[in-house]
């Protein structure tokens, strides 16, 4: 079994399977900007990860996402990591790997 922690995810990995968790019951698993900034990181975990062959994808508390956190235009980048900033050439890679993992996860 293997397990992972971020801020916004908690991905179990046990017999094959992945389990992705939202995992902010409290702020009804929003859409932050931590999530974002952890959502390529925790799709590409899984993607590396040759054992896994399903990906379950659930959440905690009352609701499974209340969409997106307004309070994450509020402040620009300031709080997100250099690496991580948007920019350009960072958006344009996004969107040409985003489908890439998508359909690497429909594979599995």
């Amino acid at each position: 079994m293997s397990k992972s922690k971020y801020k916004c995810f908690q991905v179990d990995i046990e017999n094959h399977i992945a389990n992705l968790v939202l995992s902010r019951p409290n702020e009804l698993n929003t859409m932050s900007r931590d999530f974002w900034v952890e959502l390529g990181d925790v799709l590409e975990e899984i993607n590396k990860n040759s054992e896994v062959r399903v990906v379950v994808m659930s959440s905690t508390g009352k609701h499974f996402c209340a969409g997106m956190d307004l309070s994450a235009f509020s402040n620009g980048v300031d709080n997100i990591p250099d690496e991580k900033k948007p920019d350009h050439a960072r958006i344009v890679k996004l969107y040409i790997e985003l489908p890439k993992n998508f359909k690497n996860i429909s594979v599995l």
